[in-house]
C-alpha cells in the first residue's frame, strides 16, 4: 500500500495495467510504471540509498514511482536527480502537501478551499471565474485536463499580489493536479500526465504586465523540480494570426518532440486540429469553444464531488 492520503483506500501502491488498454491508440504513451521502473532498476536504487538517509524520506510514499519521476525528468542524471527530490521533500515539508487528499477541491470551485488565505488573495484579485478550470474527462484513461481562458485574467491587478500569494497560491494549483496525476498513474499502472489547453482567444499587448509575469516566474521557479513529468502538452488555441501563421510553417521545421509539448491550434478551422484535441478529451467532454459538444463554459468538473 501506499502512504499518500489520496491512496488510503487503495489495496496496492502500483496496479497493474489493463489488457484491455493493448489496442488503444492514446494508452500507447502512457507507459506502464512497472515496465518503466523494470527498465530504471539500477538509477532508482542508487537515488534511494542516497535519499532513505533523509530525515524526510518515507518509504511508503517516496517509492520507486516517485524517484522515477525525477530520473525521467532529469534525463536519467542521478545527481541532478536526487538533488530535485531533496528539494522536494523540503518543500512539501514547507508547504504542509502530504497531510490533506485534496482531489475534491478544484481551483475552481474557490468556496470549497478552506484555510488557504494566499489562494484566495491570489484567485481573487485578478483571476476570473473561468480563468482556470481543471477536470478529469476520464478517470481510467486521459488524465488531468486544464482550461486557462487567458482574456479573463486582469494582469494588471494581479501586480498588487505579494509574492508569497502567488507562491502559495499556485502551489495549491500544481498540488492537486499533481494528487490526480498520481492517483491515477498508480491506479490504471500507467504514466499519467497533464493536459494544458490555453484558450488565447481576444488576448491583446496591453494585457502584458512586467510585475505580473516577474512574480509569476519567480514562483514557477522555486517549484519547478518539485512537480516532475506533471505535463504532457500545452495546447495554445485561437491564437491570432501573427502568432499561429508563422507557427504553421516553424513547426515543420521543429522535432515531434517539440511540437508534441507545445502547439498553437485552430480547433474550429482545421479538422487536424480538433483532432489533436481528442486525444486528450473525448468529444463529448470537449467544450464547444474548441470544437466539441459539451456546451457548459466553463466545463463542470469532473467525477461528481464528494
Amino acid at each position: 500500500m501506499s502512504g499518500w492520503p489520496w491512496m488510503k483506500n487503495e489495496q496496492v501502491a502500483i496496479a497493474d495495467t489493463c489488457i484491455d488498454d493493448a489496442d488503444d491508440e492514446f494508452e500507447e504513451r502512457r507507459p506502464s510504471v512497472k515496465e518503466l521502473i523494470s527498465q530504471n532498476r539500477l538509477l532508482i536504487d542508487d537515488v534511494k540509498s542516497e535519499l532513505c538517509n533523509h530525515e524526510l524520506y518515507d518509504e511508503t510514499k517516496h517509492d520507486d514511482l516517485w524517484i522515477l519521476r525525477f530520473l525521467l525528468s532529469h534525463k536519467k542524471d542521478k545527481i541532478r536527480a536526487l538533488a530535485a527530490a531533496k528539494a522536494t521533500l523540503v518543500y512539501r515539508k514547507i508547504h504542509a502537501l502530504d497531510e490533506k487528499d485534496v482531489r475534491a477541491f478544484p481551483p475552481q470551485h474557490r468556496d470549497r478551499i478552506l484555510n488557504n488565505e494566499s489562494f484566495h488573495r491570489l484567485f481573487e484579485e485578478g483571476i476570473g471565474e473561468d480563468s482556470i478550470t481543471v477536470v478529469v474527462p476520464d478517470k481510467k484513461r486521459r488524465g488531468v485536463v486544464i482550461y486557462f481562458n487567458v482574456s479573463s485574467i486582469d494582469t494588471h491587478a494581479l501586480a498588487n499580489v505579494e509574492q508569497e500569494d502567488w507562491l502559495r497560491g499556485m502551489t495549491y494549483v500544481n498540488e492537486f493536479q499533481f494528487q490526480w496525476l498520481d492517483y491515477l498513474t498508480r491506479t490504471t499502472g500507467r504514466l499519467t500526465k497533464s493536459t494544458h489547453i490555453v484558450d488565447v482567444a481576444g488576448i491583446y499587448f496591453g494585457m502584458f504586465n512586467m510585475t505580473t509575469q516577474r512574480k509569476y516566474t519567480s514562483s514557477t521557479r522555486a517549484m519547478q523540480d518539485c512537480y516532475p513529468q506533471a505535463v504532457q502538452a500545452y495546447l495554445v488555441c485561437h491564437a491570432p494570426v501573427w502568432i499561429e501563421g508563422p507557427w504553421r510553417y516553424l513547426k515543420a521545421l521543429l522535432p515531434s518532440r517539440v511540437v508534441e509539448k507545445l502547439d498553437f491550434l485552430n480547433p474550429r478551422q482545421y479538422d487536424e486540429d480538433l483532432k489533436r484535441l481528442l486525444q486528450y478529451v473525448p468529444k463529448a467532454l470537449l467544450p464547444e469553444r474548441f470544437g466539441g459538444e459539451n456546451q457548459p463554459w466553463p466545463p463542470a468538473f469532473m467525477p461528481p464531488l464528494d
